[in-house]
Parts: structure tokens; sequence; C-alpha cells
């Protein structure tokens, strides 16, 4: 609270101290272009330096310009921005991690960030409009415009891909993992309600609420060091290449779509801590 304070003082002080500028000023139209293009570079500055010492910027090296202009590289850094607030510890993230299918094909999970509570697969969906189904639904729908098309329940497919990369990281095999699906907050996804440890489906706005509720169930299950570990695992999955390759580890298999009910069964992820 005293910190919200500080800033709002200093932004009256500042506030007043222009404004006796613009009103002494002969030339006050002039002055006044002249303050508010300062203003608008000092901003800009101060949010690309904000962004260029992140943890998300460290992690990813990714353009400052692609996170303002391209929709999903918006919505990861915004969604990063939340776990690296709610979270404590060190959180690493990765992007555009690839896994391999068993029809020797790869699948793609958006995001993946490790921290001392877990390691947390995060599909993100920058969609607007209306998306409904049911949980083990084996198709949902997608509503923009008039339009209704089906679309694969991204909650399952992003489970499969956890499940996979739990097999894969097996060094440590007690490391709680999460499943994220994360929509824009220009979609309405009011009739899905699945906040689980096993799966969450929520929207930016909804997010951090979320994360919270489940970060506060678990205590530690990394230390830094099996951190660094099970990150320069997952770096490697950024080749799609290698990926495919990996023979040691059975591939995600793609009939949940077509066979629910028994890949349902078969996916036996328990954390018993949570229950």
């Amino acid at each position: 609270m005293k910190n919200i304070k500080s800033k709002i003082m200093l932004i009256m002080a500042i506030v007043v101290i222009l404004g006796v500028v613009i009103l002494a000023s002969e030339n006050k139209i002039l002055t006044s272009a002249i303050i508010v293009g300062i203003l608008v570079a000092i901003f800009a500055l101060f949010k690309l330096g904000k962004y260029l010492f992140s943890a998300y910027f460290r992690s990813t090296k990714q353009s400052y310009f692609k996170v303002l202009f391209n929709k999903e590289a918006s919505l990861r850094y915004s969604t990063f921005k939340v776990f690296n607030k709610k979270l404590n510890g060190v959180k690493k993230v990765v992007c555009d991690v690839y896994m391999p299918k068993v029809d020797g094909t790869v699948s793609r999970a958006d995001m993946v960030l490790v921290n001392e509570t877990g390691i947390y697969v995060i599909d993100i969906k920058p969609y607007r409009g209306r998306v409904a189904g049911a949980e083990q639904g084996k198709e949902w729908t997608y509503t923009k415009g008039g339009k209704t098309e089906n679309i694969p329940n991204p909650l399952i497919w992003n489970k499969l891909q956890m499940k996979w990369l739990k097999s894969y990281i097996s060094e440590f095999p007690h490391t709680y993992y999460f499943s994220y699906v994360v929509y824009s907050n220009g979609c309405n996804i009011k009739g899905i309600t699945f906040k689980t440890y096993e799966g969450t489906v929520a929207t930016r706005r909804m997010l951090p609420k979320e994360v919270m509720r489940n970060a506060a169930k678990v205590g530690t299950s990394l230390a830094l060091s099996e951190i660094d570990v099970a990150l320069e695992k997952i770096k490697a999955l950024t080749s799609a290449d290698f990926a495919a390759n990996i023979s040691d580890v059975q591939g995600i298999q793609e009939t949940i779509f077509y066979e629910m009910k028994k890949e349902v069964n078969e996916y036996d992820y328990k954390n018993p801590d949570l229950e």
C-alpha cells in the first residue's frame, strides 16, 4: 500500500511540474506536444527495459516487438508474468517444446515452466469468441462471428503432453506436474470449469487465482540444481528433429480423439498429496 501511495504522489508531482512548465511557456501547444512526446518515449523505453531485464526474455530471447504485435506471443508473455508473480523461487520458461507422437510426427507445447513447485505445461489460446466443451469430450466447439467449428479438446491433449514429459524427465518421478490451457480475455469460456491439479482452463484474467490455488496445495518438489537438470532436458526438445528421434520414451498417443474411453482409463496420473 505504501508503494502505491508513493507512486501516486510521484505522478501527481510530475503532473504539477509539467502543468507549471506549460503555463509558463509562450507557445503552449508546441510545449505540450514536446512534453507528450518525451513522456511517450520514456514510457516506451521503460517498458522495453523492463522486458529486457525480465526472466521471460532471459529464458526465451524473444523479440520485444514480437511480444507487442503478435497475439500469441503477447499472451505467452502476460501468462508468464502471472506465474512469475504468483510462484515463489526461480522460474524458468521454455517456449515451443516438441514431443514425439506415435505416428512419427511431433506435438508442440506452447510453454513449459519449471519452478520449485513443479513443472507446468501451458497451452496458449489467443482466441476471441466462445469456447464450449466437456472435460472428456473428444472435441469442443469454437464460435466466432456467427460461425461454429469443432476443435480438438485442448485439455486432454495438454494432459497427454504433461504425461509424456513426466516419462521423459525420469530423474524426478515425484515432481508435481500441472496442465494449464490459457485463453485470452476476449474469449468466453464460462461454460468450462475444469480447475484441478490435472488440468486447469482459464482466461488470462482468471489465471492469477487459479495459479495461487494450485500452488498453495504443494510445497517444494524441485531443488535449484534439479530445476537446472530438468530445464536442460526440456531445452533439448526445442528441436523438432531431436524430439522426433526419441525412441526410449513411448510417443504420445493420438488415438485419444478416437478411443477416448480407452485412453482416459490408461491415463493414470495421480498426485495423492493433492487429493
